[in-house]
């Protein structure tokens, strides 16, 4: 079989495409940290060669009469199959059975989260009053919730409060009147305090 130069660029795509989609989707439920490109490539070529060992069956039904076809119907399966299998890894490696366990079994393990920011943004599951002390002394109140974003990149730790709240005189927590929300960049924050509760409760 006489396999074309298009042909050698879609197969080595496939190696790499759906580990680069699974990589992706599974960093948004578990950052990880990655040290190195090479590491990041053998990365992708593990989720790849993972991807192709569940989903091969039925890569194998696509017939190949009409290669036009093919193409287009190979790439919308590699890309279906690649968004689940990025799904469930996520959720599995969130779930954290084995650390779990290893915990139950008073057994230490270091954890694959790159720093304690990623871990804390990555595991709120409700809405939280953030109070944010800037370097020059002052706070910055506000609610993070489904609209708002903790950056996940290793160099640049900056954050969006949805909505920006103040103290009253009372010490309770008021709403700021017309806010749509505020950025924080990552060389003004010293600290961040989390408090519990529905953000919503207090509107």
């Amino acid at each position: 079989m006489t396999i074309s130069s298009i042909e050698v660029v879609v197969y080595t795509a496939y190696f790499v495409l759906p580990g680069y989609v699974i990589y992706g989707i599974v960093n948004s439920f578990v950052p990880m940290q990655i040290r190195s490109d090479a590491e990041k490539v053998l990365r992708f070529i593990l989720y790849s060669l993972i991807e192709l060992a569940l989903w091969f069956w039925w890569l194998g039904r696509i017939g190949d009469a009409d290669k036009s076809t093919y193409w287009i119907k190979l790439l919308a399966v590699v890309l279906f199959t690649s968004i689940i299998t990025g799904a469930v890894i996520g959720i599995f490696l969130k779930w954290n059975p084995c650390g779990r366990l290893l915990r139950r079994l008073k057994v230490q393990v270091i954890s694959k989260v790159p720093s304690a920011w990623d871990y804390k943004f990555s595991n709120l599951k409700e809405g939280r009053r953030l109070t944010v002390a800037l370097n020059d002394g002052t706070f910055i109140r506000g609610i993070y919730y489904s609209r708002s974003m903790a950056s996940c990149d290793d160099g640049y730790k900056d954050i969006y409060l949805e909505e920006s709240w103040q103290l009253d005189g009372d010490g309770n927590w008021v709403r700021v009147k017309d806010t749509d929300g505020v950025w924080i960049s990552p060389g003004a924050i010293k600290w961040i305090s989390f408090k519990e509760g529905e953000a919503d409760a207090e509107k």
